[in-house]
């Protein structure tokens, strides 16, 4: 069995949308807000651990959700049709100078955060899950990128700051690299823009193939 669609989507994310939207892959958003500080070490956790499970518990956040009719499923989705509803949530953090980053709390945070990534290179380390239901079968995937800056961001990480304004604090280490003022200063990347931009297009059509050969 194909894999059912649409997906629902567990973020509120301009790029992860666009990125299933590019990947023709239709989709509808459900989104329930969980405690992610209260998960993990930010300190001592591994940030492919720390990842992995803010993105299960946001996918067993939507489970629940479904399951207590708290939110409804798209029109054309049934839990009792045979084929069922799939869910793909996933987390993200920027490590830079062996630092967890996550989306910064100020436009102060933002600045420093810009500050170190002229300094050393920063690397996102991203995880996506696929759950199914009424089964609950459910895959993982990450992935990591590494970017580096130009080290003339250092003397000016005030003034891209706040060009960018309060839409830099949407996003881990206010990194949007998609952005014009800030890609200016990129000076390489090793790994795909997709990952950077918070989904890897390889490990959604990963995990939906996995997933649509376990459903067979």
């Amino acid at each position: 069995m194909k894999v059912p669609l649409p997906l629902i989507l567990g973020s509120n994310s301009p790029t992860r949308s666009l990125i299933l939207s590019q990947l023709g892959i239709p989709f509808e958003k459900r989104v329930i807000s969980i405690d992610e500080k209260a998960i993990g070490d930010r300190i001592c956790d591994d940030p492919f651990d720390l990842v992995t499970a803010v993105a299960i518990a946001k996918a067993n956040k939507i489970v629940e959700a479904i399951e207590s009719k708290e939110i409804s499923l798209p029109p054309t989705c049934s839990l009792t049709d045979g084929f069922g509803v799939c869910i793909l949530t996933a987390d993200q953090v920027v490590v830079c100078a062996g630092k967890i980053l996550e989306k910064p709390e100020s436009l102060d945070e933002a600045k420093a955060f810009a500050s170190m990534y002229a300094i050393s290179p920063a690397s996102t380390h991203g995880a996506m899950v696929l759950t199914h239901l009424p089964s609950k079968l459910q895959f993982t995937a990450t992935d990591t990128a590494t970017i580096r800056f130009s080290e003339s961001l250092l003397q000016e990480a005030d003034s891209l700051v706040a060009k960018l304004g309060d839409e830099c604090l949407s996003c881990a280490g206010g990194m949007m690299v998609e952005n014009e003022h800030v890609s200016k200063y990129i000076t390489s990347i090793d790994g795909d823009i997709d990952s950077v931009m918070g989904l890897s297009k390889k490990n959604v059509l990963e995990l939906l193939s996995r997933m649509g050969d376990k459903l067979v």
